[in-house]
């Protein structure tokens, strides 16, 4: 975002906070399709996901006193769109389980034969969304949102050690499908 941008951005959270619909209205355009594609990685459901986005812009606009401006808008945003998910995952599955402490080693990277192609994005978005939850919330932050160890075991209230051992599992998962999408394309 350019500094012009930003400008721009932070005459218009000084109006929200100030309880200008039409500034509300502003923000919520702006961020709504990227915070809805968020929420949807996380809640694998498109009514889900249209909830949690709603409740994440709720709660942003309720906290506007609390952002500070020491971060892109966008970022403390989506940080809330993520937490706002995670808490309604843990509510309906009574705190999904990621105390699991075996460590594997090394972690598995995506091979680079998955280039930028938009079928094979998709597949990758579609593979992803078909893990396990607990698999797919990990790697929906690690690779997609772009948390690292330590983000994701602050997040989830888990170990690092632990997050290390759920992302390269989740990745092995995600290789397996990415493999079998790869064998069914190339035989085709």
């Amino acid at each position: 975002m350019d500094q012009k941008s930003l400008l721009e951005e932070k005459k218009i959270i000084e109006l929200c906070k100030k309880g200008d619909r039409r500034a509300y209205m502003a923000i919520y355009d702006k961020y709504s399709g990227a915070m809805y594609n968020v929420a949807y990685r996380f809640m694998n459901n498109y009514d889900l996901a249209q909830d949690m986005m709603q409740d994440g812009f709720i709660k942003a606009f309720s906290k506007l006193d609390v952002y500070s401006g020491d971060v892109i808008f966008g970022a403390w945003l989506k940080r809330i769109i993520v937490n706002t998910c995670l808490d309604e995952i843990r509510k309906k599955k009574d705190i999904i389980s990621f105390d699991d402490t075996r460590f594997i080693e090394p972690i598995i990277e995506l091979d680079d034969s998955y280039s930028s192609n938009k079928e094979v994005l998709e597949e990758v978005m579609n593979s992803i969304n078909n893990l396990p939850e607990k698999y797919r919330i990990v790697i929906s932050l690690f690779l997609v949102e772009g948390y690292d160890y330590e983000e994701i075991s602050s997040i989830l209230g888990i170990k690092n050690a632990t997050a290390r051992s759920i992302v390269a599992r989740a990745k092995m998962k995600l290789k397996e499908n990415l493999e079998v999408y790869s064998y069914k394309f190339n035989r085709n």
